[in-house]
């Protein structure tokens, strides 16, 4: 096939980038599972409904927090260098990130504020002991405020052209941190 279109460098580089890609995603589904079951292990099932509950609502409010701005990267970045506008690249990316910062605080104070109310109230709650603890709250709006920002990091770097880069860390290395510890917990009996 000399001379088609895997002889190309550009669909060479594409392929080379698409495949790490989907090693890179099929890596941080398999440290999912990997890191639910040892969190699974590592606390009683109480705890782990409360980090399920946390950690869902986090990555709820992340992707509202991200405001779709880890996407926009990938167009408006690449749209400016082609047009050889580095400068407009540059501030586009430093627009975005700050939006997405300030969406993050914005909703991690209203889960706080959210949270102050349903402590004052003494709001029963769904969960198990009958009240919602506020501290859930407030970490899952840190928490999801970490992840916009790290959802931007992950699409500026995509753009950039370092798929590696920008997946690896998010999708299986904080991943992979979280089941060690959690493994480390649960084979000292912990709960």
């Amino acid at each position: 096939m000399s001379g088609g279109l895997l002889g190309d460098d550009f669909v060479k580089r594409l392929l080379k980038g698409g495949l790490v890609s989907l090693g890179l995603k099929i890596g941080g589904a398999v440290m999912s599972l990997v890191m639910y079951a040892a969190l699974a292990r590592s606390m009683g099932p109480v705890d782990f409904g409360r980090f399920g509950f946390a950690f869902s609502l986090g990555m709820t409010v992340a992707m509202l927090a991200s405001l779709g701005l880890h996407t926009g990267i990938m167009r408006w970045r690449p749209m400016y260098e082609v047009a050889g506008e580095d400068m407009q690249a540059a501030a586009a990316e430093r627009w975005a990130f700050n939006m997405t910062l300030a969406s993050g605080g914005v909703l991690w104070a209203l889960l706080a504020a959210g949270a102050a109310l349903f402590w004052a109230a003494g709001v029963p709650a769904f969960l198990p002991g009958g009240r919602l603890d506020p501290l859930l709250l407030i970490a899952a709006g840190g928490f999801a405020a970490a992840m916009a920002a790290a959802e931007f990091a992950a699409g500026a770097l995509r753009a950039r052209g370092a798929a590696a880069l920008a997946l690896a860390p998010r999708d299986v290395i904080w991943r992979a941190s979280v089941a060690a510890v959690a493994g480390i917990v649960a084979l000292g009996g912990g709960n």
